[in-house]
């Protein structure tokens, strides 16, 4: 439902040590109707670190849901192809209610 707010969590570890000039870890989060991808604002978030030695790192975002989309699509990403990143526990918890839409009628709900 529109407004309604959501929260990433995943649990990203490296394997090997990346290159000194890579951007650590990301998560991107996408909303879509039908294949077209809905505007709203960048939820890119990175982790904290990018040293192997850190073990598993928490990354961690919030999105709402904007009019109109269907579908979101999770993207967890890194900058570079020289080492080897695990992902794990990835979730996607809806954290707060959003519009209930019904036609002609719009009332909010938690």
């Amino acid at each position: 439902s529109p407004q309604e707010r959501y929260r990433l969590t995943a649990w990203g570890r490296y394997l090997t040590e990346p290159p000194e000039w890579a951007v650590a870890l990301e998560g991107v989060i996408e909303f879509y109707t039908g294949s077209k991808r809905v505007w709203t604002e960048p939820t890119r978030s990175t982790v904290r670190t990018i040293s192997p030695a850190a073990g598993w790192v928490r990354l961690r975002s919030t999105a709402t849901v904007p009019p109109g989309a269907d579908s979101v699509v999770i993207k967890l990403k890194k900058s570079f192809s020289t080492a080897t990143v695990r992902w794990d526990d990835v979730t996607l918890q809806r954290i707060k209610g959003g519009i209930k839409v019904e036609p002609g009628v719009m009332s909010y709900y938690h």
